[in-house]
């Protein structure tokens, strides 16, 4: 009998341990039934796997073999795949060329061309990503790190014009299947080789000091790119909010109308860039016009290849696992 005992006690252990283990895995199946049956959640189609890493046992299923619309699981795919073909230690260059020459007095003679070879992080966010996307007071630090270096090679005039290029990707702006609606907003900013801060502005909006009067509007980052039409009126307090915001396709036109009350605390809206190359060309003249450099030329974009560049060549570039800050090439 006493020879039976540790025999007895090992069936005993497996049992409980059988129990306890099918136990949290019934605790698990309810919390997440709980949370699929809230009723914010309950009308959506959902699908849910939930496997052990150490066993490879399906712990949870509900729908696991249905088909469904990737979306942002994308993006997985995508990271893998730059991950694995150009590796996390690859540079993106960000360069300032030109087709003239600059003469002893500072005079650039021919076009100032900023060319963009697909960096995702020319803006102020940070990196690696946490739950929350966190950004710096700093968004267009690289176009400002390109435009004093341009000071410090001495370029006080230039006869030609600002020309940005992103020829380095297809001229493609949009997914296939993308709705007009997309386009005003942040998460449908276009694809380009060139793209300053995401391809989106930060709108913040506040109510004026008194009812009656319009709302006040600003942009980060500021440049004179898109027009504004204010129609959003500051209305008493306790009135509620209520804001619409257009842009036609093509159209560099930002209407905003609908009604703020004095007691609100602003809203904020991200919003998406009609041309990046156009954008990323208002910025750089802007960036330069205010260091002194004085700029003859028109600024316009170049969505095909450029030639005979690189007289001089300024460089912006950053990993690809990305940092607080680009590092020079």
């Amino acid at each position: 009998m006493r020879r039976a005992r540790p025999y007895l006690l090992a069936v005993l252990w497996l049992l409980l341990a059988t129990q306890l283990h099918a136990a949290s895995h019934k605790s698990l199946a309810s919390r997440i039934n709980a949370i699929l049956s809230q009723l914010d959640l309950a009308r959506g189609f959902w699908g849910v796997e939930v496997v052990s890493l150490s066993s490879g046992k399906v712990l949870y299923a509900q729908n696991a073999d249905k088909l469904f619309t990737p979306a942002s699981n994308t993006k997985l795919f995508t990271t893998a795949a730059a991950l694995a073909l150009i590796g996390p230690h690859y540079n993106f260059r960000t360069t300032v060329e030109t087709n003239g020459t600059l003469d002893k007095h500072g005079r650039l003679t021919g076009d100032l061309v900023l060319v963009g070879r697909g960096d995702p992080n020319l803006s102020g966010r940070q990196l690696p990503y946490t739950l929350r996307t966190e950004r710096n007071d700093h968004p267009i630090q690289v176009l400002e790190q390109l435009a004093d270096e341009l000071v410090q090679k001495g370029v006080k005039y230039v006869d030609g014009d600002i020309i940005a290029d992103d020829s380095y990707f297809a001229f493609e702006r949009y997914g296939e299947g993308w709705s007009q609606d997309d386009l005003v907003w942040g998460d449908g900013a276009p694809v380009s080789a060139l793209t300053i801060n995401d391809n989106v502005i930060f709108v913040n909006i506040l109510p004026a000091d008194r009812a009656g009067e319009r709302a006040f509007v600003n942009i980060t980052p500021f440049a004179d790119y898109y027009r504004i039409d204010n129609r959003i009126i500051t209305t008493p307090a306790g009135t509620g909010r209520k804001i619409f915001i257009n842009r036609e396709p093509g159209s560099t036109v930002l209407t905003l109308w609908g009604n703020m009350p004095l007691d609100d605390a602003g809203a904020d809206e991200a919003l998406a860039i009609e041309d990046p190359a156009e954008f990323a060309a208002s910025l750089l003249r802007q960036l330069l016009e205010t260091r002194g450099i004085a700029v003859y030329g028109r600024q316009r974009t170049r969505h095909t290849d450029l030639a005979s560049l690189s007289t001089f060549t300024i460089t912006a570039s950053a990993p690809a696992r990305g940092g607080d800050a680009p590092s020079r090439a």
